[in-house]
């Protein structure tokens, strides 16, 4: 039999792995890019920094959390909403479990929280 033969796909757990996480990586970075005049500071600061776990209008990203192998709470349950200002702001600047503590001014936590409450708003 020609070694040029077809020869079915194998699928390499470790490739797969690193190639998720670099797209992980790489996709805030897609939020770097200049933010329209005018366009909400809370809602470019978690474009850049919150989206990709928590996915575009909060509801979290499915497929990241069975990756990383946590639970994404919607940012727009009753159970986030009804969380004060400090406690938003605590979660967002604090790690626990696999969350890294993110490093944000105190504006963009701020910008940020009035953002997630307004998701609650917004959800469809």
């Amino acid at each position: 039999m020609d070694s040029r033969t077809f020869r079915p796909a194998v699928f390499n757990k470790e490739k797969i792995l690193t190639r998720l996480l670099v797209l992980i990586i790489c996709t805030p970075l897609l939020g770097y890019a200049q933010a329209p005049a005018g366009a909400d500071p809370g809602r470019v600061a978690y474009e850049k920094r919150c989206r990709t776990c928590h996915g575009a209008s909060g509801e979290g990203n499915a497929s990241i959390a069975r990756a990383l192998k946590v639970e994404l709470r919607d940012l727009r349950s009753p159970e986030v909403q009804k969380k004060s200002e400090a406690e938003l702001k605590r979660d967002m600047l604090g790690g626990y479990g696999k969350k890294k503590p993110l490093k944000l001014s105190e504006k963009e936590v701020t910008d940020v929280t009035s953002y997630v409450r307004s998701l609650a708003k917004n959800k469809k």
